[in-house]
C-alpha cells in the first residue's frame, strides 16, 4: 500500500467526518498490519498509531472505537502497554 502511495491517504480517513469511513479505514489498517512487520513500521512512522489511539479513546461512534482497537491489537499489542484510568486517557507507548 505504501509503495503505491496509499498509506497516508488511508490514515487520513481515520480523521474523516463520517464515522463509517473512519471505521472502514481502521479495518483496512488492521488488515495491512496483521503479521506484516514492514507495514507495521510504516504505519508507526506515519503516526497511524496516534490516530488509532485517538479514535479508540475519544470517538463518539462505538463502531469506530471497536475497529480502532482491532487495528491496534493486530500488531501493536506487543508494543503498547495500556494503563486505563476511569476516563481511558492514560496510554503508555513503549
Amino acid at each position: 500500500m505504501h509503495a503505491i502511495g496509499g498509506l497516508v491517504p488511508l490514515l487520513g480517513y481515520l480523521k474523516n467526518s463520517h464515522a463509517s469511513l473512519r471505521a472502514r479505514a481502521a479495518e483496512v489498517v488492521s488488515t495491512i498490519v496483521q503479521n506484516n512487520p514492514k507495514s507495521q513500521q510504516l504505519v508507526m512512522e506515519a503516526n497511524g498509531l496516534e490516530l488509532l489511539l485517538s479514535n479508540f479513546i475519544s470517538d463518539s461512534d462505538i463502531t469506530v472505537r471497536t475497529k480502532a482497537l482491532g487495528a491496534i491489537s493486530c500488531k501493536f499489542d506487543a508494543d503498547i502497554f495500556m494503563i486505563f484510568s476511569d476516563d481511558l486517557k492514560h496510554v503508555i507507548v513503549m
